[in-house]
């Protein structure tokens, strides 16, 4: 269990002891309904994801932050930078020294990847073509470790993170 293991409540660590594999994650986003935001846009929390039981892409990359830290997998995302009007942020991990994902979005072709890129940069590059069939293009990215977002409970936060796409926004590749 990681450091935070006394924090969490009965129903998350639930899902953090029900999902242990990265493909299990990537099963359990894809089973949540996604975020359009019906209300105004959100940054939900690990907690706040599991509580509602929605997530778009950046909330999905938290939660698999959250469950998989408590698994021997780091906190790293990626922030795509893409040509369009949206960015992507997939969640980034590495097993027997090659990286794969987890993401959650509306277009199946930007969900996560098996653990098969020797390279960020080739995993990153995996998800160029498939940003252009969704209507944009790849322009740039930024690998960034939510545990070093100043100041954000991307855990257990009842508020919206808007401090996460601000240190996305800032980060530099």
């Amino acid at each position: 269990m990681g450091a935070f293991g006394d924090c969490y409540s009965d129903s998350e660590l639930a899902v953090i002891f029900g999902y242990k594999k990265p493909a299990q994650v990537q099963s359990f986003l894809c089973s949540l309904k996604y975020n359009f935001e019906p209300k105004g846009e959100t940054i939900r929390s690990f907690r706040r994801v599991i509580r509602d039981r929605t997530a778009h892409c950046l909330e999905g990359a938290i939660a698999a932050a959250a469950i998989l830290e408590n698994h021997g997998f780091g906190t790293h995302a990626i922030d795509l930078r893409m040509t369009g009007e949206y960015d992507h942020v997939i969640y980034v991990y590495m097993k027997d020294g090659l990286y794969g994902s987890i993401a959650k979005s509306r277009c199946p072709q930007l969900h996560g990847r098996p653990p098969k890129f020797e390279t960020v940069e080739k995993l990153v590059r995996s998800y160029d073509s498939a940003s252009q069939s969704a209507g944009a293009g790849l322009s740039s990215f930024a690998l960034v470790d939510l545990d070093k977002i100043p100041r954000t409970n991307w855990r257990f936060g009842a508020k919206n993170l808007w401090k996460v796409p601000d240190f996305l926004d800032d980060a530099k590749h």
